[in-house]
C-alpha cells in the first residue's frame, strides 16, 4: 500500500503553516492528529444520534400526543 496521498493546495498550505509555526514537527503529525480528531468527532456524532433516538423513543412511549390546535389554544388563553 502506497503512503502517497493527494491533497488540495489549500489543505497542504494549512498543514505546512502548522509545521512552520512549530505546532507540529511534520506533515505526518498534523495529519495524524487530524484523523484522530475525526475519529473522536465520528464517535461523538454516533453517541448524539443514539441519544436522539432514545429521546424519540421515550417521547413515543410517553403516551398519546396532544393535538397542536389544543396546545395553541391553551397558550393563547394563558398569554392573552
Amino acid at each position: 500500500m502506497a503512503n502517497d496521498v493527494s491533497l488540495p493546495p489549500d489543505v497542504l498550505t494549512l498543514i505546512d503553516e502548522k509545521v512552520a509555526n512549530g505546532q507540529y514537527s511534520s506533515r505526518e503529525a498534523v495529519i495524524s492528529d487530524a484523523l484522530l480528531l475525526l475519529r473522536e468527532y465520528d464517535q461523538l456524532a454516533a453517541s448524539r444520534l443514539k441519544m436522539l433516538q432514545a429521546d424519540i423513543m421515550a417521547g413515543q412511549n410517553s403516551g398519546p400526543g396532544i393535538p397542536a390546535a389544543e396546545v395553541f389554544a391553551a397558550l393563547e388563553k394563558r398569554f392573552s
